[in-house]
């Protein structure tokens, strides 16, 4: 059952939800839905992520921020009360989701400190990290502050697998973690991220991950590595994509259904707007980089604003002005793909032609759909 209206508090979506007998367990659902829509309407960063380190003790060929000891000094890794200070001003305007990543954030030294001074403010974080260093002492930490939730990359089925992506050795001692939580009986989720590097294990970790019995995600495309790590993204191919989400389809009980390519719709300009992100990137999310830049996520870098110079709240005004005005490829609007299409305004930035889409994108999009991995596009009635 639906909801039609869209209430203006949540009192109205509270009576809307009990007149409607939507299930008490839904209810988070929808209020995080609804906070999440006024958010973006009157420009609040409610969610913020904050890239603690670029370092990390893995070094994965294909990692989009990870700068080792000799491309980075840890001596200009912001301090912690910088990032408190940061945090502080970001609760004032509305923050009220977080998530700390890196780098292996976990390797920060003042993690701990950060993580509480969040819990202070009444906000359980989402951390984001490679599992390895979630001993049997960090989940004391956590059992003890219990996180939103603990999400964990997996990098291959075995340690031979780990080791052609992440130089290490280091699958047995992750796995090994990764159960542990799950007896903890902490949140967590785990994330797949297909590259080039990982192709020979990619079935073989998608089982693994699967007979942990802990959710698990497939990532649509790896992110553009930026400049100063001297890395190239090497994604799998659109085919291989299509094997990976039919094979995730069958592990989960979800029935795949093929159309004939050249059967699908041209698409079908209807309306959409030709400015604003399509995300919350900017609208009702930030992130903040390592070095203290602020922008709209971080994958999306050609707008950035230093909030230790200029203040949250002002750097916040920047990226959403941005963000909301921010030009979409024109072949995007009114696309009838536009809600099965995977990509983001960071891919399509690398477009031949500015102001235009990647076909690219748009063929790899149309592909999908015939495969009958992402969802077939509603033809709008004439």
């Amino acid at each position: 059952m639906k909801i039609i209206n869209k209430p203006d508090n949540l009192f109205e979506l509270y009576k809307t939800l009990c007149e409607q007998q939507i299930p008490v367990s839904e209810y988070k659902h929808f209020i995080n839905s609804f906070l999440e829509l006024k958010a973006r309407d009157r420009a609040i960063p409610l969610t913020g992520s904050f890239e603690l380190t670029p370092l990390c003790n893995l070094d994965c060929k294909m990692c989009y921020v990870h700068l080792d000891s000799n491309q980075f000094d840890y001596r200009r890794l912001l301090s912690t009360e910088v990032w408190k200070s940061i945090i502080r001003e970001a609760y004032e305007s509305g923050m009220r989701r977080a998530s700390i990543t890196g780098g292996e954030c976990l390797t920060y030294p003042g993690f701990d400190e950060i993580y509480l001074y969040l819990y202070s403010l009444g906000i359980a974080p989402a951390v984001l990290t490679n599992g390895l260093l979630v001993d049997e002492s960090r989940i004391n930490f956590f059992k003890r502050y219990p996180p939103k939730s603990i999400q964990i990359t997996l990098y291959g089925s075995s340690d031979d697998a780990y080791e052609v992506v992440t130089g290490h050795r280091a699958f047995t001692t992750v796995y090994k973690h990764i159960k542990s939580i799950k007896d903890a009986g902490i949140p967590l989720h785990l994330t797949i991220t297909p590259s080039f590097y990982m192709r020979d294990d990619i079935h073989q970790l998608l089982e693994k991950a699967h007979s942990t019995g802990v959710p698990y995600y497939i990532n649509s495309c790896l992110k553009p590595p930026r400049e100063n790590t001297g890395r190239i993204a090497n994604d799998i191919t659109t085919d291989q994509y299509i094997e990976l989400y039919s094979h995730y389809n069958k592990l989960n009980n979800r029935a795949t259904v093929t159309v004939d390519f050249k059967s699908l719709p041209e698409q079908n300009r209807v309306g959409i707007p030709k400015t604003g992100l399509r995300c919350g990137a900017g609208s009702s999310a930030f992130a903040i980089m390592h070095d203290g830049n602020m922008c709209p996520c971080f994958s999306l870098r050609s707008m950035m604003a230093k909030p230790t110079e200029i203040g949250f709240k002002a750097a916040w005004k920047k990226i959403n002005a941005f963000a909301v005005n921010y030009r979409t490829p024109e072949e995007c609007n009114g696309c009838i793909y536009y809600h099965s299409c995977l990509s983001c305004a960071a891919l399509h930035e690398n477009a031949p032609s500015d102001g235009h889409c990647d076909p690219r994108i748009c063929e790899r999009t149309k592909k999908l759909v015939a495969a009958g991995v992402v969802p077939y596009p509603e033809i709008p009635e004439e």
